[in-house]
């Protein structure tokens, strides 16, 4: 297993930038994903959107995404989420 540094995470690591553009999970302003699936016979659905506009954690401007997930096609309040992300300009 590799253990990877927080050190990349430091706020002084920077600079980091909204425009996340990782290959494998880019984070574009209106990008949506969708995943749906069932658990115990009832329909999930999780809807994750990359909000266009950014909020400051820790001195870093991050991008903010929205996650929202049904069950049974009602929204799930314990589950609808933000989450903020940024990514260190010189990551590869």
């Amino acid at each position: 297993m590799t253990n990877l540094s927080l050190e990349v995470c430091d706020p002084a690591a920077g600079p980091f930038t909204t425009a996340v553009t990782h290959r494998f999970f880019p984070l574009a302003a209106g990008r949506q994903l969708v995943l749906e699936g069932e658990d115990d016979g009832e329909a999930l659905r999780l809807l994750i959107t990359v909000l266009g506009e950014s909020e400051a954690v820790a001195g870093v401007a991050t991008r903010v995404v929205e996650e929202r997930e049904t069950v049974g096609g009602e929204l799930d309040g314990a589950t609808s989420t933000k989450v903020y992300a940024a990514e260190l300009v010189s990551f590869q």
